[in-house]
């Protein structure tokens, strides 16, 4: 069946380079080859993300060599971790900006080139403040590209198979640095982190060298599936911008308070090693399970809710959430890394069932129209909570000399998240709903 659902014009010198074929693309789906172009596009699109993700978590297990190296307080190692996240809040709007007027794919180059950069910088930084700088610039590089990365995979999968794309955009990711994350950990041991460092910006560089040879593609419009429906959001949503409402700030700080990633990466590297003594390779195995997991469970969720309702899953995940939690604060005081490992895999493998769930509830907030600004919140609290809970970490570590008060404080905002997502579910019942009104 034919696809008019959408007009995508792709230009570029290196099109003609990939195939023939490839400029089929600029016409409705209507073959079997069409549908293996777009898909084919679309693995490009998967490896280049991959790659172009998978230095920013696979690093995690550097941590503990970064720290002595340059002599870091614990407030410093939150500061040097949580710039990711301020990159986030940052390049949010700019990197929009830039894929509108420049398109995916010079944003995407754009964005790797400087990531590129900043991880060469980072391996020969001979400071904590030029190494600041280097990190910060490749941050800013991949918060930059990601976006771009999204929007490619968009425009090249026809309407009916986004979930399916944004999914497998979700695991390519993972899957990469799961691969690059124990190599990376093999050669920190044997030639310290700076040559794991330059390792990741050959991979890197590798995702630059793919997306040279991605086409160019421009979206024209598409028309809403139903107009009707199309009026009516317009006419919910007039005067009523998701940014001035309060429930919608609500969400964002759901999102922000379960953001798990930042805060049991950096710190629990840092206590295993000084409690255990376990080095960057074996944290690099447990958060390689962790991720190994992630993909399979994010599947799992979005099939479960889609058939019996998203509020009783995120409610779910908050309260596995807070078990994780008080499973790393009493594992830390037991003889044997067990337990501490189980609550680690754990709040791995559920890092990123909160956003899945919100986002995919998006619509039935405030209406189609204000879909996207519910997103970008959700975006924001994500970025926010990654900035601020290894920072917040640090300061408590430094301020108690204990890791204890940090896991309190990580239990106590699980259980926030509880509240929240109850009070939310009270707010807006058919929203989570398996049939919701949008």
């Amino acid at each position: 069946m034919a696809d008019t659902s959408e007009n995508v014009e792709i230009s570029s010198t290196s099109t003609n380079q990939m195939s023939p074929a490839v400029s089929n693309l600029n016409a409705p789906v209507q073959t079997p080859g069409d549908h293996r172009q777009r898909w084919g596009l679309l693995a490009m699109l998967l490896l280049a993300n991959g790659l172009m993700l998978a230095p920013s978590i696979g690093f995690v297990p550097l941590i503990p060599q970064i720290k002595a190296n340059f002599d870091l307080t614990f407030s410093q190692v939150g500061f040097f971790s949580g710039i990711a996240g301020l990159a986030g809040i940052l390049c949010a709007l700019p990197a929009g900006a830039a894929i509108a007027r420049f398109g995916y794919k010079r944003a995407l180059l754009g964005g790797i080139v400087l990531a590129t950069l900043g991880l060469l910088a980072l391996a020969i930084a001979k400071g904590f403040v030029l190494s600041l700088t280097a990190r910060a610039l490749w941050q800013v590089g991949v918060r930059f590209a990601v976006p771009a990365a999204v929007t490619g995979a968009v425009l090249c999968t026809v309407p009916q198979y986004r979930s399916t794309a944004m999914g497998l955009l979700t695991a390519a990711g993972m899957l990469a640095t799961v691969a690059t994350m124990n190599v990376s950990s093999a050669i920190a041991e044997q030639s310290g982190w700076r040559a794991s460092i330059l390792f990741f910006g050959g991979v890197m560089f590798c995702a630059a060298a793919i997306a040279t040879f991605l086409p160019t593609m421009k979206v024209e419009g598409e028309a809403s599936a139903d107009p009707a429906a199309s009026t009516h959001d317009a006419a919910r949503t007039e005067h009523r911008s998701a940014y001035r409402q309060p429930w919608m700030w609500v969400l964002c700080l759901l999102v922000l308070l379960a953001g798990e990633e930042g805060v049991v990466d950096n710190f629990a590297a840092l206590q295993m090693q000084s409690v255990w003594g376990y080095g960057p390779s074996t944290f690099a195995k447990l958060t390689s399970i962790g991720l190994v997991l992630a993909v399979g469970m994010n599947l799992v969720i979005g099939l479960v809710a889609d058939r019996f309702g998203r509020w009783p899953l995120a409610i779910a995940v908050c309260g596995i959430n807070l078990v994780a939690s008080l499973l790393l604060l009493v594992g830390q005081h037991a003889t044997t890394p067990v337990i501490y490992s189980v609550g680690l895999i754990i709040a791995k493998a559920f890092q990123l069932s909160i956003p899945l769930l919100v986002n995919s509830m998006a619509p039935a907030f405030m209406g189609r129209a204000e879909a996207g600004r519910v997103i970008a919140l959700t975006a924001l609290g994500a970025s926010l909570g990654q900035f601020i809970g290894p920072q917040s970490l640090g300061w408590l570590r430094d301020i108690t000399g204990s890791y204890s008060a940090g896991w309190l404080f990580m239990s106590a905002t699980c259980a926030a998240t509880l509240t929240l997502a109850l009070l939310l579910r009270a707010k807006f019942p058919s929203a989570g709903s398996v049939h919701p009104p949008l």
